[in-house]
């Protein structure tokens, strides 16, 4: 019987520990990126970070990142991939200015990209869904 109840304490304390672990996904930034250019993107990095394909209609699942910054409150990352043999950035490659630049909370976030075209350039468009 004490090895019943020294088993079934040990149990307990074991079990009331495992319940003190924090759940992380609180203040990680985890971002869920949908290609929506019409067509697919190969090699995508965000960031430094190695995200892969993207086909077109389809969605990355959410990936972690330390820090992700925003501007005028649009991403505003280091995004780069390829698209029909190009290598296209995104639109904020150009955001420099810096007055409204911040970093996005810890939570889950979608981003839809798509395509800003000039007559002579394509770019990666990308918007918080």
């Amino acid at each position: 019987m004490k090895t019943f109840t020294l088993i079934s304490l040990l149990t307990l304390s074991l079990v009331g520990l495992n319940s003190c672990k924090k759940d992380t996904t609180d203040e990680k930034i985890l971002i869920n990126f949908i290609n929506k250019t019409g067509a697919n993107i190969q090699s995508v990095i965000v960031d430094n970070v190695q995200v892969g394909n993207i086909t077109n209609n389809g969605q990355t699942g959410f990936i972690s990142f330390e820090k992700f910054g925003t501007d005028t409150q649009m991403p505003d990352c280091n995004f780069i991939g390829l698209q029909n043999n190009d290598t296209l950035k995104s639109t904020s490659y150009f955001y420099f200015c810096g007055t409204e630049k911040s970093q996005l909370k810890p939570g889950k976030y979608n981003i839809e990209i798509g395509l800003y075209t000039t007559p002579t350039e394509k770019y990666f468009d990308l918007k918080f869904r």
